[in-house]
């Protein structure tokens, strides 16, 4: 395709985009950077960058354009093969380039620096940092206020970050990071504190407009430990009314419009207020903002824990316990009871929230469940051998292989074939089969009960055939017969064939060879005229 006849070969909608485009100058930037490549800006509804490379002969080698249009060539790439068919030949200059930038004016070289600019997120940053140091002083924080908005300006004009565009994007983030924690290191906890607020915001905005969120949760959860650390410090030597000012700070900032969207961020932001709590004055504050919060009741359960552990940074054991009563059937604000009294070791008030916690719960699974474990801890810190293995034992049978593996070693070895015996009785007469159940029945050599097994799950046949071909050969034959009678009667495309190869192979392998024979030469005269079939039958060896 070249210059001169490129619009036969384009569709003729876009040809007449871009010819549009081109006539009505939408072409604002071309400039020869090599030889044979070249690069040019198109407005339309955003700015756009397209770069093409030609061939001596106008052969267009190559094009592309950032604009999300997924089809061949686009309207912004066609406005510029135009535009390159009114560009006339020129030879590139081979002078040194400090000789070619001095004899250019001041103006040229600013509109042409603020153009790659424009172009290059971190030709964008380097710039900021490298002028906006001296001479005029500016505090690290709108220092990276600054820098953060110019470099993003571009992504939010656009409304839509690229998987591609995510690391330019973030670097100016990550260059903040680095200057808080530098702040850290200078002990200036307050500014490091704001910079860290501000990188929090600034991705949670670049999560709404992306849909690769993995480097921004990561950038995210950076924010949020140096939060941490300049909070933790600063608290040290803050003075209350200093404290008070970075306490308000951070609610302020949780009430921005991208939190409003954003509720999981906007709650770990407030979770970030919950080292002032320990001054009553800041807890009352925190759990009156709270208060005004209506969410769902996920959520809800969410604000009320908050409000819990914010009244436990000060509050009497009492009055937690008050609060707890007040919010039954909260378990976020039970689980943060019950971590608090593990922390204390006292496993009595423990045993007691966990009681309750089951009884609510019970027909919750999952909760039972968590209760139930927080229990075993406790009676395992009490030496409580009995109600160990009391809540061990169901817990295994509804598929807990740990709790399977504790079990085991609450008995002796001569005590443990009976209740082993038990839980096989109980896994029989569960819905399903925990998926570790046949590993465990290898290891303990219950090879009747793993014939069993695979006589229920005959899927399962050819995974654990080698395991029973020594005592039950002939059961393991006949399993297989079944298997094989199935899958070559509904076989009916190459990939079934495959299949079922696969399984006259394996039974193969465990020494019946006679009877893959028998079924090879029964099935090519059963189906004559299956050449795919046949291929596949060839191949087992």
């Amino acid at each position: 395709m070249n210059l001169q006849n490129f619009d036969k070969y384009i569709s003729s909608t876009i040809v007449k985009r871009g010819k549009s485009y081109f006539k009505n100058g939408h072409v604002i930037a071309l400039i020869h950077r090599t030889s044979t490549e070249w690069q040019a800006e198109v407005t339309g509804s955003d700015s756009y960058d397209v770069e093409v490379q030609l061939a001596d002969t106008d052969e267009i080698v190559s094009s592309s354009c950032d604009c999300p249009y997924d089809g061949p060539y686009c309207k912004h790439e066609v406005a510029v093969f135009y535009a390159l068919q009114q560009e006339p030949k020129k030879e590139m200059s081979s002078l040194p380039l400090e000789i070619v930038l001095n004899e250019q004016s001041k103006e040229d070289l600013l509109a042409f620096l603020l153009e790659l600019a424009q172009k290059n997120t971190k030709l964008q940053q380097q710039l900021m940092q490298r002028f906006l140091t001296t001479p005029k002083k500016i505090d690290p924080y709108t220092q990276a206020q600054e820098t953060i908005t110019y470099s993003l300006q571009k992504v939010h004009r656009k409304g839509y970050l690229a998987w591609n565009e995510v690391p330019d994007a973030l670097h100016c983030i990550e260059q903040a990071l680095d200057t808080a924690h530098g702040c850290i290191t200078e002990k200036q906890y307050g500014t490091a504190y704001k910079i860290a607020i501000l990188c929090y915001e600034k991705t949670t905005e670049l999560l709404e407009i992306s849909e690769y969120h993995d480097m921004l949760d990561e950038i995210l959860a950076e924010s949020l430990a140096c939060l941490e650390i300049a909070l933790v410090d600063g608290l040290n030597i803050w003075s209350l009314d200093e404290q008070g000012h970075y306490f308000e700070h951070l609610v302020e900032m949780s009430k921005l419009p991208i939190f409003e969207d954003e509720t999981d961020a906007k709650l770990t932001l407030l979770e970030q207020a919950l080292p002032f709590c320990q001054d009553p004055i800041f807890a009352q504050r925190l759990q009156d903002y709270l208060a005004t919060l209506t969410l769902s009741d996920h959520y809800q359960n969410k604000i009320e824990n908050l409000q819990l552990q914010a009244l436990m940074q000060w509050a009497e054991e009492e009055d937690m316990l008050t609060h707890l009563q007040a919010h039954p059937d909260n378990p976020d604000m039970r689980e943060t009871v019950i971590l608090h009294y593990i922390e204390q070791q006292n496993h009595e008030q423990v045993l007691s929230l966990c009681a309750e916690g089951v009884e609510i719960d019970f027909n919750d699974r999952y909760l039972r469940q968590k209760w139930e474990e927080y229990a075993y801890q406790a009676h395992k810190a009490l030496g409580n051998k009995q109600a160990m293995r009391a809540i061990a034992f169901p817990l295994a049978v509804e598929g807990s292989m740990e709790f399977y593996e504790a079990l085991k070693t609450l008995y002796s070895n001569d005590e443990w074939p009976e209740i082993l015996q038990d839980l096989l009785l109980s896994f029989d007469e569960m819905p399903s089969y925990p998926f570790w159940y046949a590993i465990k029945m290898i290891e303990e050599q219950q090879w009747a009960v793993l014939l069993r097994y695979c006589k229920k799950h005959p899927e399962f046949l050819e995974n654990y055939a080698r395991y029973l071909i020594q005592d039950y050969r002939e059961d393991v034959k006949a399993l297989f017969m079944q298997k094989l009678t199935k899958e070559a009667s509904t076989a009916s495309n190459r990939g079934h064939y495959q299949a079922l190869r696969k399984t006259l192979q394996n039974f193969k392998n465990l020494g019946f060879t006679e009877e893959v024979a028998s079924i090879i030469t029964q099935l090519k005269k059963q189906y004559p005229k299956r050449p795919a079939l046949h291929d596949e039958l060839a191949n087992i060896h």
